[in-house]
């Protein structure tokens, strides 16, 4: 059975979100072509993003925190695919000090956020990719998705 054209959106909205969610646990192995279009404004966040920490030694880790997301809404524009979500994201970057040893890892950003963002992706070759994002909304410490 073929996905309808909102279904496709949604999980290829869902694989790339998971690849971007990854790069926050191991920005070594980073995917980014499985992310955004090359270029586009989600790229070179992405790219400015994943550089930081890595520069900067910064990751979150397994079991610490986690996303609450939910798909509010699918549409289509022209060339472009929309996605608009709310999302409660509690995941902990850590200053991994020596990567040897887990028990020298710093707190570097605890923050339990929320936001309501809409998405613009794009189609690669028969996949919607992120090409841009827009904050709609955002809750410091606290849940504005009510989850």
């Amino acid at each position: 059975m073929e996905l309808s054209a909102e279904d496709k959106v949604k999980a290829d909205y869902q694989a790339a979100r998971l690849a971007r969610e990854h790069c926050t646990y191991d920005p070594y192995t980073c995917d980014y072509a499985s992310i955004a279009i090359p270029g586009s404004p989600m790229d070179v966040q992405t790219h400015e993003v994943v550089k930081m920490r890595t520069d900067n030694n910064l990751r979150a880790v397994e079991g610490h925190g986690g996303v609450q997301l939910r798909i509010d809404s699918v549409g289509f524009e022209g060339d472009s695919a929309f996605v608009s979500i709310c999302v409660y994201d509690t995941v902990v970057i850590f200053d991994i000090a020596d990567p040897t040893n887990p028990n020298d890892d710093i707190i570097y950003n605890e923050e339990k956020n929320s936001y309501r963002v809409r998405w613009e992706l794009r189609d690669q070759n028969g996949r919607w990719l992120l090409y841009d994002a827009e904050q709609l909304e955002e809750m410091k410490d606290g849940d504005i998705c009510a989850f």
